[in-house]
């Protein structure tokens, strides 16, 4: 059964009441992110939802760019994937993993 537009509007309320990026700006010790680059395929019969999602999308990269060039701290990468990105990529999620916990670890991260 397909989402109904007043509980997905509801869903995107809580979702903003959570303010994740006012966490993230309050971290003091490095923190990668990581978000899907490709949008979840269109759904049928549901265009308000694939424009809400496709805005959603807009905004999030553009309050990465912004928390990133505040906080150095924070690093955002791109996953050629959609949400389900750890199904879809999973080596390309993984991937960062060890030279990041060797640059905390203080190593060179194999460079």
């Amino acid at each position: 059964m397909p989402p109904e537009r007043a509980g997905a509007l509801e869903m995107l309320d809580a979702l903003d009441g959570l303010d994740l990026f006012s966490v993230f700006r309050r971290v003091a010790c490095p923190l990668p992110l990581v978000r899907a680059l490709h949008r979840v395929p269109p759904t049928p019969g549901l265009k308000w939802l694939d424009e809400m999602m496709d805005a959603c999308a807009q905004g999030l990269a553009r309050d990465l760019v912004e928390l990133t060039a505040e906080r150095r701290e924070v690093t955002a990468e791109g996953v050629a994937a959609t949400h389900a990105m750890l199904l879809e990529q999973p080596e390309q999620v993984a991937g960062p993993v060890p030279e990041f916990a060797a640059s905390v670890a203080g190593g060179d991260g194999g460079s």
